[in-house]
């Protein structure tokens, strides 16, 4: 293998390393998002428990029950 092969093979590794450098930072770009999101559904979710069970606690909910019985 000749100088200039090498030369360009180490070019060509060098240019996939940089396009895999993109897609990983693009990856965790996408896991960064992904994680918020579920975040913030899982904070909804809590949410909507808590309301629920204040509903529970409350009259209109017993008196639903009642009535549904």
């Amino acid at each position: 293998m000749t100088k200039d092969e090498k030369d360009l093979i180490i070019e060509n590794l060098r240019e996939y390393l940089l396009i895999l450098e993109f897609n990983d930072s693009k990856n965790n770009e996408q896991i960064s998002s992904l994680n918020e999101r579920i975040s913030q559904l899982e904070n909804e979710n809590i949410s909507l428990k808590k309301e629920i069970e204040h509903f529970k606690s409350t009259k209109a909910y017993k008196l639903w029950n009642l009535y549904k019985k």
